[in-house]
């Protein structure tokens, strides 16, 4: 067959945009047991908090609309990004204990929930400096147990420095050649 006799189907846009959200639903199902509120809240497009479950998660974890928390969540809870290669879930698993984890930079508490509910009984401390940040972090950490969270930013030194906050997952340590 030659490209001449090829044919392309384009499907209207209300149609693909339908299709791709039935190719996404599995995955998304798996990581939210609310789906149809998780979805409804993010396409009514106005900034609010819900609180979810992932399907087997014990506790609820808490994500801003409309805001790149989402992107994080699919990253986290999604596509699986965060779940660790075979040979650190064996030396893990090895341990003969639940881990102690450190999640610097911990945004608002995805990862550190994620880990929370991955590993039973685990130890997660979460620093953060962001007060938007902070504030989203802190209701995920209230909602189960063996999180505490550190409002403070990491460094290599001791010091201070200028932090950029309010962007969100984008939220940075400012650079301090600028200054």
């Amino acid at each position: 067959m030659s490209n001449e006799d090829t044919v392309i189907y384009d499907a209207p846009k209300g149609m693909q945009r339908r299709l791709r959200f039935v190719k996404t639903y599995a995955s998304w199902r798996r990581a939210v047991r609310e789906l149809w509120r998780f979805k409804w809240r993010e396409n009514r497009r106005v900034e609010t908090v819900g609180a979810y479950h992932t399907r087997d998660g014990r506790v609820p974890y808490f994500v801003r609309h409309t805001t790149r928390d989402i992107g994080v969540f699919s990253e986290v809870f999604v596509l699986g990004e965060y779940v660790p290669p075979p040979e650190v879930s064996d030396w893990l698993a090895a341990l003969g204990r639940p881990p102690r984890i450190l999640d610097i930079g911990g945004n608002i508490g995805l990862f550190s929930t994620f880990a929370r509910d991955r590993w039973r009984g685990s130890r997660v401390v979460s620093i953060e400096p962001d007060p938007e940040n902070l504030e989203i972090l802190q209701m995920n950490a209230a909602a189960g147990s063996n999180l505490e969270v550190v409002p403070a930013c990491a460094s290599t030194r001791d010091g201070t420095l200028r932090f950029v906050a309010g962007q969100e997952a984008g939220s940075h340590v400012a650079d301090a050649s600028a200054s």
